[in-house]
């Protein structure tokens, strides 16, 4: 997000993912910027992503003295479900791009 935001203040011009932005509810904001703060420490391999690893999360919940138990656990519940969606969306975003790599390839070099 500050990348996009930095291009909008360099150029004047707002990107349009921020044009079209989903707007959270205050109260949902919280878990977004969690997530996005998370989304670093995941594992990035060869042609794919894997999930946000427990103790990352874990250690976000110790470094912002999250004490309150039912607080944790809708934490973790949330960031556990929004990475599900988001890994299996980009790996699918991926796959597509490779096959289609692929492809090309193929019929540059006449198979």
């Amino acid at each position: 997000m500050a990348g996009l935001l930095a291009v909008e203040a360099q150029t004047g011009e707002t990107p349009q993912v921020l044009v079209n932005q989903p707007k959270l509810h205050p109260w949902l904001q919280w878990y977004y910027d969690a997530f996005w703060e998370l989304d670093p420490g995941r594992a990035v391999h060869e042609g794919s992503i894997g999930r946000i690893p427990f103790s990352e999360i874990a250690a976000w919940i110790q470094i912002y003295e999250i004490d309150d138990m039912d607080s944790r656990e809708l934490l973790v519940l949330t960031l556990r479900s929004l990475d599900s969606m988001y890994v299996r969306l980009v790996n699918q975003r991926i796959k597509r791009e490779m096959d289609q790599h692929r492809k090309e390839a193929e019929r540059r070099h006449g198979r």
